[in-house]
Protein backbone atom coordinates (compact mmCIF):
# COMPACT_ATOMS: atom_id res chain seq x y z
CA UNK A 1 0.00 0.00 0.00
CA UNK A 2 1.22 3.54 -0.77
CA UNK A 3 -0.64 5.73 1.20
CA UNK A 4 -0.64 9.31 1.91
CA UNK A 5 -1.74 10.89 5.03
CA UNK A 6 -2.93 14.71 5.52
CA UNK A 7 -4.18 16.51 8.12
CA UNK A 8 -5.96 19.85 7.42
CA UNK A 9 -6.92 22.99 9.13
CA UNK A 10 -11.15 24.05 7.88
CA UNK A 11 -12.37 27.32 9.23
CA UNK A 12 -15.73 27.28 9.56
CA UNK A 13 -17.50 30.92 8.89
CA UNK A 14 -20.54 31.10 12.01
CA UNK A 15 -22.39 34.19 12.20
CA UNK A 16 -25.77 35.42 14.29
CA UNK A 17 -27.89 37.84 14.85
CA UNK A 18 -30.41 38.66 17.31
CA UNK A 19 -33.16 41.17 17.81
CA UNK A 20 -35.28 42.67 20.12
CA UNK A 21 -38.87 44.98 19.58
CA UNK A 22 -37.48 48.40 20.59
CA UNK A 23 -40.65 49.09 22.92
CA UNK A 24 -39.79 48.45 26.56
CA UNK A 25 -42.87 46.40 27.01
CA UNK A 26 -42.19 43.88 24.61
CA UNK A 27 -38.53 44.01 24.71
CA UNK A 28 -38.52 40.54 26.94
CA UNK A 29 -41.22 39.02 25.57
CA UNK A 30 -40.25 38.46 21.92
CA UNK A 31 -36.86 38.47 19.90
CA UNK A 32 -36.09 36.75 16.14
CA UNK A 33 -32.84 35.66 15.27
CA UNK A 34 -30.62 34.55 12.04
CA UNK A 35 -27.69 32.47 12.44
CA UNK A 36 -25.55 31.31 9.19
CA UNK A 37 -23.02 28.28 9.69
CA UNK A 38 -20.55 27.72 6.52
CA UNK A 39 -20.25 23.89 5.11
CA UNK A 40 -17.80 21.37 6.86
CA UNK A 41 -16.37 18.38 4.63
CA UNK A 42 -13.12 16.96 4.18
CA UNK A 43 -11.52 13.93 3.62
CA UNK A 44 -7.83 13.28 5.16
CA UNK A 45 -5.84 10.51 2.97
CA UNK A 46 -5.62 9.27 -0.11
CA UNK A 47 -3.20 6.91 -2.11
CA UNK A 48 -3.02 3.56 -4.09
CA UNK A 49 -3.47 -0.03 -2.86
CA UNK A 50 -2.37 -3.17 -4.81
CA UNK A 51 -2.89 -6.93 -3.85
CA UNK A 52 -0.77 -10.07 -4.93
CA UNK A 53 -1.23 -13.79 -3.15
CA UNK A 54 2.20 -15.89 -2.99
CA UNK A 55 2.46 -19.92 -2.33
CA UNK A 56 6.00 -20.35 -0.65
CA UNK A 57 6.64 -23.59 -0.78
CA UNK A 58 10.45 -22.67 -1.45
CA UNK A 59 11.67 -19.52 -0.31
CA UNK A 60 13.70 -19.10 -3.36
CA UNK A 61 10.82 -19.65 -5.92
CA UNK A 62 7.42 -18.06 -4.85
CA UNK A 63 4.33 -18.97 -7.15
CA UNK A 64 2.00 -15.94 -7.54
CA UNK A 65 -1.32 -17.05 -7.41
CA UNK A 66 -3.04 -13.86 -7.32
CA UNK A 67 -2.42 -10.18 -8.80
CA UNK A 68 -4.77 -7.50 -8.28
CA UNK A 69 -3.78 -4.25 -9.49
CA UNK A 70 -5.85 -2.47 -7.39
CA UNK A 71 -6.81 0.75 -7.39
CA UNK A 72 -6.88 4.48 -5.05
CA UNK A 73 -7.97 4.63 -1.34
CA UNK A 74 -10.02 7.22 0.01
CA UNK A 75 -10.32 8.03 3.93
CA UNK A 76 -14.02 10.12 3.40
CA UNK A 77 -14.49 11.83 6.47
CA UNK A 78 -17.78 12.99 6.55
CA UNK A 79 -19.81 16.34 5.17
CA UNK A 80 -22.48 19.03 6.94
CA UNK A 81 -23.91 20.99 4.57
CA UNK A 82 -24.19 24.79 5.18
CA UNK A 83 -27.49 26.08 7.23
CA UNK A 84 -29.26 29.68 7.43
CA UNK A 85 -31.54 29.80 10.44
CA UNK A 86 -34.30 31.87 11.28
CA UNK A 87 -35.97 31.73 14.54
CA UNK A 88 -38.46 33.58 16.91
CA UNK A 89 -38.76 33.26 20.44
CA UNK A 90 -42.11 34.58 22.75
CA UNK A 91 -42.25 34.97 26.15
CA UNK A 92 -46.39 35.37 26.70
CA UNK A 93 -46.16 34.16 30.68
CA UNK A 94 -43.44 34.78 33.10
CA UNK A 95 -41.63 32.06 33.09
CA UNK A 96 -43.08 30.30 29.86
CA UNK A 97 -40.83 30.29 26.34
CA UNK A 98 -41.81 29.04 23.60
CA UNK A 99 -39.34 28.90 20.35
CA UNK A 100 -40.08 28.13 16.90
CA UNK A 101 -37.31 28.23 14.00
CA UNK A 102 -36.80 27.04 10.45
CA UNK A 103 -33.56 25.45 8.82
CA UNK A 104 -32.33 25.59 5.35
CA UNK A 105 -29.60 23.24 4.30
CA UNK A 106 -27.86 23.12 1.50
CA UNK A 107 -27.29 19.40 0.79
CA UNK A 108 -27.28 20.10 -3.23
CA UNK A 109 -23.85 21.04 -2.42
CA UNK A 110 -22.77 17.40 -1.58
CA UNK A 111 -20.01 15.64 -3.57
CA UNK A 112 -18.58 12.57 -2.59
CA UNK A 113 -14.43 12.43 -2.62
CA UNK A 114 -12.98 13.69 -5.57
CA UNK A 115 -15.56 16.11 -5.98
CA UNK A 116 -17.77 13.40 -7.66
CA UNK A 117 -21.44 14.38 -7.20
CA UNK A 118 -24.20 12.10 -6.47
CA UNK A 119 -27.09 10.95 -9.28
CA UNK A 120 -28.94 12.22 -9.06
CA UNK A 121 -27.71 15.89 -7.22
CA UNK A 122 -28.91 16.12 -3.11
CA UNK A 123 -32.30 18.15 -2.39
CA UNK A 124 -31.66 21.02 -0.22
CA UNK A 125 -34.17 20.10 3.05
CA UNK A 126 -36.44 23.06 5.02
CA UNK A 127 -36.33 21.51 8.75
CA UNK A 128 -39.06 22.64 11.30
CA UNK A 129 -38.50 23.14 15.23
CA UNK A 130 -40.49 23.88 17.79
CA UNK A 131 -39.18 23.98 21.33
CA UNK A 132 -41.03 25.14 24.81
CA UNK A 133 -39.24 25.63 28.19
CA UNK A 134 -40.82 26.49 31.82
CA UNK A 135 -39.08 27.68 34.29
CA UNK A 136 -40.24 28.55 38.23
CA UNK A 137 -38.75 29.32 41.36
CA UNK A 138 -39.67 25.71 43.38
CA UNK A 139 -39.41 27.73 46.94
CA UNK A 140 -37.73 25.44 49.11
CA UNK A 141 -36.78 26.97 52.64
CA UNK A 142 -34.10 26.13 54.12
CA UNK A 143 -30.96 27.85 53.79
CA UNK A 144 -28.54 25.26 51.54
CA UNK A 145 -31.53 24.48 49.27
CA UNK A 146 -33.12 27.69 48.56
CA UNK A 147 -29.92 28.67 46.92
CA UNK A 148 -31.89 26.20 43.86
CA UNK A 149 -33.83 29.37 42.64
CA UNK A 150 -35.04 28.15 39.54
CA UNK A 151 -36.40 24.57 38.60
CA UNK A 152 -36.72 24.21 34.43
CA UNK A 153 -38.46 22.12 31.88
CA UNK A 154 -38.15 21.52 28.32
CA UNK A 155 -39.62 19.74 25.42
CA UNK A 156 -38.83 20.35 21.11
CA UNK A 157 -39.93 18.77 18.25
CA UNK A 158 -38.64 18.54 14.71
CA UNK A 159 -38.88 16.85 11.50
CA UNK A 160 -36.33 16.21 9.15
CA UNK A 161 -36.92 14.52 5.38
CA UNK A 162 -33.95 12.82 4.00
CA UNK A 163 -31.84 15.07 1.31
CA UNK A 164 -32.09 12.15 -0.84
CA UNK A 165 -33.99 12.09 -3.77
CA UNK A 166 -33.23 8.67 -4.96
CA UNK A 167 -31.73 5.21 -3.35
CA UNK A 168 -32.64 3.18 -5.74
CA UNK A 169 -29.75 4.05 -8.17
CA UNK A 170 -26.19 2.66 -8.94
CA UNK A 171 -24.57 4.33 -5.77
CA UNK A 172 -27.47 3.12 -3.15
CA UNK A 173 -26.98 6.00 -0.89
CA UNK A 174 -30.03 4.92 2.06
CA UNK A 175 -31.00 7.24 4.31
CA UNK A 176 -34.69 7.90 6.26
CA UNK A 177 -36.57 11.12 7.08
CA UNK A 178 -36.90 11.36 10.61
CA UNK A 179 -38.95 12.76 13.78
CA UNK A 180 -37.24 13.86 16.65
CA UNK A 181 -38.48 14.74 20.06
CA UNK A 182 -36.75 15.94 22.78
CA UNK A 183 -37.02 16.79 26.89
CA UNK A 184 -34.76 17.81 29.53
CA UNK A 185 -34.91 19.33 33.22
CA UNK A 186 -32.55 22.36 34.05
CA UNK A 187 -31.65 22.99 37.88
CA UNK A 188 -30.10 26.82 38.55
CA UNK A 189 -28.15 27.73 41.68
CA UNK A 190 -27.18 30.03 43.24
CA UNK A 191 -23.75 29.97 44.20
CA UNK A 192 -21.56 32.37 46.69
CA UNK A 193 -18.31 33.16 44.45
CA UNK A 194 -20.29 32.98 40.90
CA UNK A 195 -23.24 34.57 39.34
CA UNK A 196 -24.92 30.93 39.31
CA UNK A 197 -24.34 26.94 38.21
CA UNK A 198 -26.34 25.85 35.41
CA UNK A 199 -26.99 21.99 35.62
CA UNK A 200 -29.03 20.84 32.65
CA UNK A 201 -29.96 16.82 31.92
CA UNK A 202 -31.67 15.89 28.40
CA UNK A 203 -32.94 12.78 26.40
CA UNK A 204 -33.50 13.16 22.93
CA UNK A 205 -35.17 10.09 20.24
CA UNK A 206 -34.46 10.09 17.21
CA UNK A 207 -37.73 8.21 14.95
CA UNK A 208 -36.49 6.59 11.95
CA UNK A 209 -39.30 6.91 9.16
CA UNK A 210 -39.18 2.85 7.27
CA UNK A 211 -38.06 3.65 3.68
CA UNK A 212 -38.86 0.28 1.53
CA UNK A 213 -36.17 0.32 -1.48
CA UNK A 214 -36.98 -1.62 -4.41
CA UNK A 215 -33.54 -1.59 -5.76
CA UNK A 216 -34.23 -2.71 -8.90
CA UNK A 217 -31.58 -1.10 -10.41
CA UNK A 218 -28.88 -3.43 -8.58
CA UNK A 219 -27.95 -6.15 -10.25
CA UNK A 220 -26.47 -7.99 -6.86
CA UNK A 221 -29.37 -7.38 -4.11
CA UNK A 222 -32.90 -6.91 -3.76
CA UNK A 223 -35.15 -4.75 -1.97
CA UNK A 224 -34.15 -3.34 0.99
CA UNK A 225 -36.08 -1.56 3.62
CA UNK A 226 -34.23 0.68 5.94
CA UNK A 227 -35.50 2.87 9.39
CA UNK A 228 -35.31 2.58 13.46
CA UNK A 229 -34.73 4.44 16.41
CA UNK A 230 -31.62 5.96 17.73
CA UNK A 231 -31.72 7.60 21.24
CA UNK A 232 -29.05 10.19 23.13
CA UNK A 233 -28.48 11.22 26.68
CA UNK A 234 -26.58 14.11 27.50
CA UNK A 235 -25.89 16.58 30.73
CA UNK A 236 -24.09 19.98 30.48
CA UNK A 237 -22.92 21.85 33.86
CA UNK A 238 -22.39 25.98 32.83
CA UNK A 239 -20.68 28.09 35.43
CA UNK A 240 -21.72 31.64 34.92
CA UNK A 241 -19.85 34.74 36.33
Amino acid sequence: MNLRQVTKVSLVPIAGLLVRPPPERWRDKASFGFSYRGEISAFYGTGMQSTKGLWVMDPDNPVMFFDDPGGRVVDHVGFSPAQFTFALAARPLPGLLIDFDLTWKLYSAFTYFWDVPPDPLFNDVWVPRVGVSYAFDPGLKSAFLKKFSELSFQAGYYWEPSPVPDMSGPMNILDCDQNVVSTGIGVKYDADWIDYVLLETFFQAHLLEENIIANDRDPLYGPISTGGQVWAFGISLSLVF
